[in-house]
């Protein structure tokens, strides 16, 4: 074969292949690597610990670099709800301004992160100057550094307490409109959440899931909390959803947060209730997402 046309048969079966093969494909960009979770469960404590000692040396611009830029805060009080870091952060030092240090200490740290390690979620009930609180964290990590996206802050209420509010009337806190969030999520949580046996339904075995009630007590693992529903269950006990719950995920998507208030009705008077769900989506697809933590506080 002359060169000429030797070159022009090569050029012909290279065209061919481009064409058949198209434009090489770019290579997807990589996430970020996983990172084991109990070593990112001790990055997410971290961060509460300092928090904590944040707090008790009255200096919450210590917190500046430990929150996301646009929290979901909500608590102690009924209405006390936020997205804004710079707010919440200047009203808790406000609050704190009136001593220079403070007693804070924690009686019950649970810390749990996702498989891959960029997202964790905690509960804790601690005692402030002599107040009892049980609050509920979700921290998210990014480029190795762990911030605070949620915060759930309440007053534990004992039975007693409870049958006190109910006599004297609780006030529905106002609604909270800091938009509407993912809906399937959404929609997952108004489901989990419409009763105590849909909640119990909704628990996730591992990691196993942490319940919350409004009296304060954990309980870890969805047979326990079945066990301590075992009369409540029976009576079917069930609740009206608000419409303004606000849900968020995070950026790999596998966790998601929601906050919401449900509205128990016991002889006519409602109990309002501010729940924070933590959520990871289920194993199986269809099923939507599942609970790995649910706070629940009496929203006063």
């Amino acid at each position: 074969m002359r060169p000429f046309l030797q070159i022009a048969a090569q050029a012909a079966v290279l065209g061919v292949l481009l064409v058949a093969c198209g434009p090489a494909a770019t290579p997807a960009p990589e996430g970020p690597a996983a990172v084991e979770p109990s070593v990112a469960a001790r990055g997410a404590r971290d961060v509460i610990v300092e928090t904590y000692a944040a707090i008790r040396r009255g200096k919450p611009e210590g917190l500046l670099g430990l929150v996301d830029a646009a929290p979901l805060l909500a608590g102690p009080g009924a209405d006390e709800v936020s997205t804004d870091r710079t707010a919440t952060l200047v009203a808790l030092g406000q609050h704190l301004a009136a001593s220079p240090k403070h007693k804070l200490t924690s009686r019950a740290l649970r810390v749990q992160a996702t498989p891959s390690g960029h997202a964790a979620w905690a509960t804790d009930l601690v005692d402030l100057d002599g107040q009892r609180l049980a609050v509920a964290f979700v921290l998210i990590e990014a480029d190795e550094l762990w911030t605070i996206a949620a915060v759930h802050v309440g007053r534990p209420a004992s039975k007693k307490e409870q049958d006190a509010l109910l006599a004297a009337g609780v006030a529905a806190p106002a609604p909270w409109t800091p938009g509407p969030g993912p809906a399937p999520l959404l929609a997952a949580f108004r489901t989990s959440a419409a009763s105590l046996a849909a909640t119990a339904d909704a628990l996730r075995e591992e990691p196993p899931a942490i319940v919350v009630d409004v009296t304060g007590k954990a309980r870890t693992g969805a047979k326990a909390v079945r066990k301590a529903w075992k009369k409540a269950l029976k009576s079917g006990v069930s609740y009206a959803v608000r419409a303004d719950a606000h849900a968020r995920t995070s950026a790999d998507g596998e966790l998601g947060w929601v906050f919401g208030t449900l509205e128990l009705d016991v002889d006519g008077k409602v109990l309002p209730i501010r729940v924070l769900h933590v959520m990871m989506p289920a194993d199986d697809a269809a099923s939507g997402w599942s609970l790995v933590a649910s706070h629940q506080v009496i929203a006063r």
